[in-house]
């Protein structure tokens, strides 16, 4: 514990806010989903940070992500916004 660890930092976007970060482990993989209060999420899988994916589903003016799960297949992924929408991808 003495060695110093390797601290790795993703940029975010000027007056952007995360407001939901949750691990999710599929059949592909881990999968990390980071939810901002712009509607964008992004996806990072199996822990490589270097390769994210970048979603844009919620407008802004709709409300930050506050809620995001998949389905049993992993085929459909659901969000629901701070208003209470609810949107099925």
């Amino acid at each position: 514990m003495d060695s110093p660890r390797p601290i790795l930092a993703i940029p975010i976007e000027k007056n952007v806010h995360i407001c939901l970060m949750n691990l999710y482990t599929s059949k592909a993989g881990d999968v990390v989903a980071i939810g901002y209060d712009n509607g964008n999420i992004e996806m990072v899988f199996n822990n490589n940070w270097d390769r994210r994916m970048k979603v844009k589903y919620h407008d802004h003016h709709i409300g930050e992500i506050t809620v995001l799960a998949f389905n049993h297949d992993e085929n459909i992924m659901l969000t629901t916004s701070k208003d209470g929408l609810l949107f099925v991808h």
